[in-house]
């Protein structure tokens, strides 16, 4: 499945047209580049509330599926927003004590960045709201498992 990031997982329980999946960290976690993502600060298993499209029940091991690409958007929303509102501020920061003279270009570039920072955690967040409602980012549950199939758990 190119273009895909696929992961097992158990469900956990139903919350109505909803299933909570548990998924465990594999060997291949180790040598994948989202590995930080999945399964943040070095945690064994995350749970990801997920549409219960094939009516898996608990106890069932099921595949989900994420595009990759969603992942590469979600990255450079984390990680180059805020750094690009940091740099600009800094830069806006140093320019403008040096333009008016009010404080010193320490100062001015201190300030700039500490806003500028600020600015771009509620930009993250206002932008990932409007993207968290794109199908593009959810995650599917693609498949029931052999082991986890219907008479299973």
């Amino acid at each position: 499945m190119p273009g895909e990031i696929v992961n097992k997982g158990r469900v956990v329980e139903l919350e109505g047209p909803m299933a909570r999946v548990r998924t465990v960290r594999s060997e291949a976690c180790a040598m994948c580049a989202a590995r930080g993502i999945c399964h943040p600060f070095g945690q064994k298993t995350t749970e990801l509330l997920v549409k219960n499209t094939i009516q898996a029940r608990p106890g069932q091991e099921v595949q989900l599926v994420m595009r990759s690409s969603s992942l590469l958007t979600a990255s450079f929303l984390l990680y180059l927003v805020p750094l690009g509102f940091v740099i600009g501020s800094a830069v806006g920061g140093r320019f403008l004590a040096d333009a008016t003279g009010w404080f010193s270009p320490d100062t001015g570039l201190l300030v700039c960045v500490a806003l500028g920072l600020l600015i771009s955690f509620f930009t993250v967040k206002f932008l990932a709201r409007r993207l968290e409602r794109s199908k593009k980012f959810e995650v599917q549950m693609a498949q029931l498992d052999e082991a986890g199939g219907p008479g299973a758990g």
